[in-house]
């Protein structure tokens, strides 16, 4: 039997190419999806047909490895797969910047993958950080617990507390223009104020979770140094009461 191979398909709203391929069904209770999805980072059809192929023959390889018994890992590949979040810890650490990781887990994200993001100073001055150490682990915005004996769905969750901003906006803020999604607005309000900062765009996008799909984009890396020079352009933005000559 001749198996088609998977085909690009680019995403309905960003056009950027995505590798899709059906999980075989003798490993869907170890992977516990039916779908494996990665973006390609282009919205050129050539270029996502040969990336395409290339992540074809990668997930050949992962699904015949999961078919083997497991093996244990060499030092060298346990510093390699932790490399990312060892870079990103010793990052913050060397430059002193208290940062949020924001993950898939806790809700849904733009790319699908974490991403590390400094704290803007304002937030660090109102308490922020103490606020989030103060708490227990979990979700910071939601609750976990079961509601009526139905576990908590993260992502559910996470809606509903933003509906709650929402909501706050419409009804004590006062913005009630329906072509405004007050939540969602957010994000653009932070596109505009980092052009007018003169923030590069690759930052804004890294910051956000953007993809622009270009293959430059796929050379180097976006560095938490970078990102907390830039967020710290953004003028702070006066909440309530709250003032930076009256922070204490």
């Amino acid at each position: 039997m001749v198996l088609q191979m998977a085909r690009p398909f680019p995403h309905p709203r960003t056009g950027v190419f995505y590798f899709r391929q059906k999980v075989p069904a003798d490993l869907r209770h170890i992977l516990g999806n039916k779908i494996v999805s990665r973006s390609l980072r282009t919205k050129d059809p050539a270029t996502a047909k040969l990336r395409n192929v290339e992540e074809v023959r990668k997930q050949a390889l992962i699904w015949e490895r999961h078919r083997k018994s497991p093996e244990p890992i060499p030092h060298k590949q346990i510093v390699a797969l932790s490399g990312v979040v060892y870079r990103d810890y010793m990052a913050m650490l060397d430059h002193g910047t208290l940062c949020l990781r924001i993950t898939p887990e806790a809700g849904s994200v733009k790319t699908g993958r974490y991403r590390v993001v400094p704290m803007h100073p304002q937030l660090v001055e109102m308490g922020l950080p103490e606020m989030i150490r103060s708490l227990p682990d979990g979700p910071i915005f939601y609750s976990t617990a079961p509601i009526r004996g139905k576990p908590a769905n993260p992502v559910e969750r996470a809606q509903s507390a933003g509906a709650k901003v929402g909501q706050w906006v419409r009804k004590v803020v006062g913005i009630t223009d329906p072509d405004v999604q007050p939540s969602h607005a957010w994000r653009h309000r932070f596109k505009t104020i980092a052009r007018e900062a003169g923030i590069d765009v690759e930052i804004r996008d890294a910051i956000q979770g953007h993809e622009d799909g270009r293959a430059a984009s796929d050379y180097g890396e976006v560095t938490i140094r970078a990102m907390r020079d830039a967020i710290r352009r953004l003028e702070p933005i006066e909440v309530g009461s709250w003032s930076r000559e009256g922070a204490t």
